[in-house]
């Protein structure tokens, strides 16, 4: 009998092939803004083939956008069904039709995943009922979400400001030192590639930024409900779908990220949960936030 990852396994092996994607897109905008700079610095002859490189090198940095974020919806998909059948389903559920469109190395991946994180995706103790168990599982997600978007939206900014330092230099001194006032096409070209891949950025980092605002909305509100222990099904309803949406529509968090701000988030959680509920409630890793 073939063995079946989990949904909880099977989602993170799919966020991590998105990641993937993401980065190959940003390194191939970084090879597209240093060829487009190095146009200022070579030989006429050479600033055409140069500028043909940058344009290949972005089409590959949206070839790998449009792959990556493919995968990222397929996994958030993955992670919101997994999240409500481990609530809710008394059965395990059958996940052929999704396994059908997801490569084979990736399931495998899956299945090690599996046997490294067992039973840590999610606390499925059995204190507590079915809706209010869901709505912790929610919250730590939320939790996690709204922080590591919030810092990976301050990471993208401030590289975007240094290259923007960059283009602003270029145009205001080093095109006016080096050409004359009739020769500045390729080096109009370059500034305006440059801002072009810049505004590219901009945009993910925003979506983050988006993200973490929208995560954060959920998790004050899950803090509330379950400190007061009122809620309704409408409102168990309208934060997964809050929360879902804010998911879906940002990139996925770089993994560099979630290294970086494991252990300060581990013991903020751990902080947040004394000041709440008033015990700890905690998963080594949280797995389904990213």
């Amino acid at each position: 009998m073939q063995i079946k990852p989990s949904l909880p396994a099977l989602a993170k092996a799919v966020s991590e092939v998105a990641q993937s994607y993401f980065r190959y897109r940003q390194i191939t905008h970084l090879i597209a803004l240093c060829v487009a700079l190095l146009t200022l610095f070579v030989a006429s002859f050479l600033v055409y083939w140069l500028l043909v490189i940058a344009i290949i090198a972005e089409v590959l940095a949206w070839w790998f956008l449009y792959i990556g974020e493919h995968h990222h919806h397929l996994s958030r998909e993955l992670t919101r069904v997994g999240l409500l059948s481990n609530v809710f389903d008394k059965e395990p559920l059958d996940i052929t039709d999704l396994l059908f469109s997801i490569d084979n190395k990736v399931q495998q991946n899956a299945i090690e995943l599996d046997k490294i994180y067992k039973g840590e995706y999610y606390d499925n103790s059995d204190t507590f009922d079915d809706v209010t168990k869901f709505l912790n599982h929610l919250r730590e997600s939320a939790f996690w979400s709204k922080h590591l978007y919030n810092k990976a939206a301050q990471h993208t900014f401030k590289w975007l400001g240094f290259i923007a330092l960059i283009v602003i230099v270029i145009l205001f001194f080093v095109v006016p030192v080096i050409f004359d006032e009739g020769a500045t096409l390729v080096p109009k070209m370059t500034v305006f590639f440059l801002v072009f891949v810049i505004s590219d950025e901009l945009k993910t980092a925003f979506a983050w930024w988006k993200a973490g605002i929208r995560s954060d909305k959920v998790d004050k509100h899950l803090d509330k409900i379950i400190e007061l222990k009122k809620y309704s099904q409408r409102d168990v309803l309208a934060l997964f779908g809050d929360y879902s949406v804010a998911t879906a529509e940002a990139p996925p968090i770089p993994s560099y990220i979630f290294k970086m701000e494991r252990d300060r988030l581990n013991h903020l959680w751990k902080l947040k949960n004394k000041a709440v509920l008033n015990k700890v409630v905690i998963s080594p890793k949280n797995l389904l936030g990213l």
